[in-house]
């Protein structure tokens, strides 16, 4: 257990939860295959990996702001912060969206070329996110879109982490953050119950200032982990991950029941589960054998959460795989992890940094 004020250094159960939620968006995604077809199941557990991002994402963010002086969380602090973490993003976004071009290209055709430049600008700038058009924030490399609600997450981060921190300051209890957790999950369910249905997986799902409210529960998660410790009264860390993903297994499993998937279901359902698994992760030490693995997908999660929708899309090209599903996605799956070692190992090598979070 790390002492409260300690630099939080990587954290096995991090990368192994981060590669848990990276092979869900994968998995899910193999029903975008050609020849493919599943239930729900796949695609709520890829919207319950990328929540889980989400707030991993504002629990590193809280955890790691402790001790910071005020200044550092000023204006000026959130563009250099922000610059900072997404500088070893945007090669990789760069090279993934060139990739995507000829896909681009092949559906908007010679006649939609101005539509097409459109698009690919605006996947280059990280700004589809907040066009609420299928066509444009699923566009070219599909999974940017993350990226783009990440950017926005991102910089205003500093200003949410401030208010945070002076909560915490002044003796902020972890039941304040339990009913800021709650309060978002009940926006959230407000907001796809009262969105037009054809715009509430947008609303919910991708559009950046909602995706927030996420970023916003990782850092009460970090809040509550951080009282804990102050209190001297850390919950059972091994059964709080087991409920969390007991909860996960029942809400996927709804989908196996559902004709039709409401909107909540992609994203304030995940909170509570996803919130048990992010709370005590610092609780742990090294994780299990068996989970080894999960740590090493956790490593390369960024670069094979941008690159294994596009390898699928090449692969189904190839006339041996094409018509097979199942070899396509396990083919695909092994190819994307290879891909993604390199990437790692040429950010690394080449000091384009780690994702800093």
């Amino acid at each position: 257990m790390k002492k409260w004020g300690c630099p939080v250094h990587r954290s096995e159960a991090v990368q192994a939860l981060r590669g848990a939620s990276a092979l869900a968006v994968v998995s899910a995604h193999c029903l975008d295959i050609p020849g493919a077809s599943g239930s729900p199941l796949l695609d709520l557990a890829g919207a319950a990996g990328v929540s889980v991002f989400f707030l991993l994402s504002g629990y590193l963010w809280f955890v790691k702001a402790v001790g910071t002086s005020a200044e550092r969380l000023s204006i000026e602090s959130a563009l250099y912060g922000a610059v900072k973490k997404l500088r070893p993003i945007i090669p990789l976004h760069a090279a993934t969206l060139v990739a995507s071009l000829p896909f681009l290209l092949n559906s908007v055709g010679i006649a939609g070329a101005v539509y097409g430049i459109c698009i690919a600008i605006e996947n280059l700038l990280l700004l589809q996110s907040w066009i609420p058009v299928r066509e444009v924030y699923f566009s070219c490399n599909a999974v940017s879109w993350y990226l783009s609600t990440y950017a926005f997450a991102v910089t205003v981060s500093p200003f949410l982490l401030r208010a945070s921190r002076s909560l915490s300051a002044e003796g902020m209890r972890v039941r304040w953050a339990f009913a800021g957790i709650a309060l978002c999950i009940l926006v959230e369910v407000l907001l796809a119950l009262a969105a037009p249905p054809d715009l509430a997986h947008w609303i919910v799902y991708i559009f950046p200032p909602v995706r927030l409210l996420d970023v916003f529960v990782g850092m009460m998660c970090g809040a509550i982990f951080v009282g804990a410790l102050q209190e001297k009264h850390v919950p059972g860390a091994s059964i709080m991950v087991v409920g969390g993903g007991v909860l996960m297994a029942v809400f996927i499993g709804l989908g196996a029941f559902l004709e039709e998937v409401p909107a909540w279901l992609y994203s304030a359902a995940w909170i509570v589960p996803a919130s048990l698994l992010v709370v005590p992760m610092f609780s742990f030490g090294k994780v299990a054998t068996v989970l080894s693995p999960l740590v090493l997908v956790g490593d390369i999660s960024l670069q094979l959460f941008l690159v294994h929708q596009l390898v699928f899309r090449y692969l189904s090209h190839v006339p041996v795989l094409g018509g097979s599903p199942i070899p396509l996605f396990f083919v695909s799956l092994a190819v994307s992890l290879a891909v993604a070692l390199l990437l790692r190992h040429f950010a690394m090598h080449y000091s384009l940094g780690r994702r800093d979070e």
